[in-house]
């Protein structure tokens, strides 16, 4: 059997999201806060019957118990694939194609990771190093922190021995191919720290040159190539560790490198990550937002520390992250605070953690009344994705300016492009399924009948009532939807989107209705099939009056027309009694 249904058939979909969201029941589906955005009021719905999820909000997208894990945890097809194996007991190594040779990479980095560690033990350069750096037995073995041997193939002896073959450890990115056709190790005298994704995978390795053998020639780390595995755009020191601490802080503290992160965690911050010495990325933050929604930067106290913790503040308010910055009073980062200073850390963070606006304010300082100063910071509140923060924003720096706040918000609206411009409308997109199904008034009144039957089925009786109120075009469906008919034949050629759109009407009936006592909901059909009834007889009476409007210009057919005048007359009857 395929791997992908085999996971699908062993997992339940529902018991797998409620491992990263609380979810409710909700009729027959379940519902959650959506992961993918803010919100208050649950858009996110989980259907166990079809094993999809989907977001009724502002995400608007779906899928699979696959899809949502590649989401949430921002990983690839094949990190979900694995994660999800390993939980559902599918050996993926025995199946074939692309999941097998994954699955060989992940065991390569594995095995790599076993014999770094090895030669760890036996280094004393290694070990006094980071011991000088005050880093402790413990700490260095849950991070599984080793040494890359001088040796100019030492890892690749290793890894042939262990039965793995050259051109899988050249493709993990581990060794390199000389121009004599012979193998090299990529690293070699080095301290290694293994590079893991969100769900604990090792997927490249970041490596710090021993103290004797740095050079001008040498980088002092150099990190994994690009791998089938390893983007360092994607990747978080410390992630793996730091994962469920983020998410009960429901904060992150961002660090540079991975002493910072090491000494952190040894001093208790388990909520610490790191960049690995690489600029910050949307797809870094777009992993951490998926955890949290504050973040505190700490980067060095230098120029170009202060540069990064600038942009990045940036960034971090696109990603809609309410964002800090804590920068120790001594020592030029964290690593260095701890070690002159340890068990003091979390103090430190409570007492010297700052808003991103007093943090700029004290870097700005002396500035903040020249006039490009000032835009500066309008430019800085529009890069901030929430409105409410935005508005906060520019108000403190009215108070900061002594300056009325209208002005301000003119001129961050100039800076926009917003101003006393009219708005242009966007372009029509392709919608959601309500707005390209539903037409006209009647037809999504009969369409919010139709999902309340769908929450209720004792209420599925009254479409006895409303059969000839109903839209033809939409009669097929709800009967498909409703009462499990077969589609008529002309409707078979497009079965599996009229099929999405039950699975749409099935999850919003959940999500929207069944919080409510069946009494009220009965009491909005009521309501509702009296409107409908408005609906068909409003449509009807349209209909008429343009075949009249035919026959007055013709001028013939005098019969017919008294005929039409009539049934258009009883229809206004009708109308004025119902009101």
């Amino acid at each position: 059997m395929d791997p992908v249904q085999e996971i699908k058939e062993k997992l339940d979909i529902v018991d797998g999201i409620r491992e990263y969201i609380p979810v409710h029941k909700a009729g027959k589906n379940f519902k959650a806060l959506c992961p993918f955005h803010k919100e208050k009021t649950p858009s996110f719905v989980i259907s166990p019957e079809r094993q999809t999820w989907r977001c009724f909000g502002s995400c608007n997208e779906g899928g699979d118990l696959i899809s949502f894990v590649m989401k949430y945890e921002n990983i690839e097809f094949y990190e979900a694939l694995l994660s999800l194996a390993q939980k559902a007991g599918v050996d993926i190594q025995k199946s074939s194609g692309g999941q097998k040779q994954y699955s060989i990479l992940y065991d390569i980095h594995a095995a790599a990771t076993t014999f770094f560690v090895e030669q760890f033990q036996n280094n004393a350069e290694a070990k006094e190093y980071l011991s000088s750096r005050s880093l402790h037995t413990d700490t260095l073995e849950t991070f599984q922190v080793g040494l890359a041997p001088g040796a100019s193939d030492g890892l690749f002896v290793y890894l042939a021995n262990k039965g793995f073959d050259a051109k899988d450890i050249e493709r993990a990115g581990l060794i390199l191919k000389t121009e004599r056709g012979t193998y090299v190790d990529r690293f070699r005298n080095r301290i290694m720290f293994p590079l893991s994704n969100t769900i604990g995978k090792i997927v490249g390795f970041s490596g710090r040159i021993l103290p004797s053998h740095e050079s001008d020639r040498t980088g002092k780390y150099v990190n994994s190539p690009q791998t089938p595995l390893f983007n360092k755009s994607k990747v978080l020191f410390g992630i793996d560790h730091a994962k469920k601490s983020i998410k009960e802080q429901n904060k992150a503290l961002l660090l540079e490198g991975q002493m910072d992160v090491l000494l952190a965690h040894q001093d208790g911050v388990l909520w610490a990550v790191g960049t690995s010495g690489t600029a910050v990325t949307d797809d870094q933050l777009d992993i951490l937002h998926g955890l949290a929604d504050d973040i505190v930067l700490s980067f060095d106290a230098d120029q170009a520390g202060a540069e990064a913790t600038e942009k990045t503040i940036d960034m971090a308010h696109m990603h809609d992250f309410s964002v800090y910055v804590c920068i120790p009073k001594e020592g030029k980062d964290i690593a260095e605070h701890v070690q002159k200073h340890p068990k003091t850390l979390k103090a430190v963070l409570e007492k010297h953690t700052q808003t991103a606006f007093e943090y700029l304010l004290e870097q700005y300082e002396g500035k903040l009344s020249e006039k490009k100063t000032v835009r500066l910071f309008l430019q800085k509140a529009n890069a901030i994705k929430s409105p409410v923060m935005r508005g906060q924003w520019i108000q403190k720096l009215a108070q900061q300016l002594r300056m009325p706040e209208h002005l301000l918000f003119e001129e961050s609206d100039m800076l926009r492009g917003t101003a006393k411009k009219t708005q242009v409308k966007e372009e029509k997109g392709e919608g959601g399924i309500e707005d390209r199904l539903l037409k006209t008034k009647r037809e999504r009144i009969a369409f919010r009948i139709a999902l309340l039957a769908l929450a209720y089925p004792s209420l599925q009786k009254h479409f006895q009532d409303i059969s000839i109120d109903i839209p033809q075009r939409l009669v097929p469906l709800f009967d498909f939807v409703l009462f499990k008919k077969e589609l008529p034949d002309t409707y078979k050629n497009h079965k599996a989107l009229v099929e999405n759109i039950a699975a749409y009407m099935d999850m919003k009936a959940s999500l929207s209705y069944t919080d409510g006592a069946v009494e009220s909901a009965e009491s909005e059909i009521v309501f509702l099939k009296k409107e409908l009834h408005k609906a068909y007889l409003s449509e009807q009476k349209d209909v008429l009056r343009k075949k009249i409007q035919v026959l007055e210009k013709k001028g013939t057919e005098k019969e017919k027309l008294q005929d039409l005048l009539k049934e258009f007359d009883e229809i206004i009857k009708v109308t004025d009694n119902e009101r």
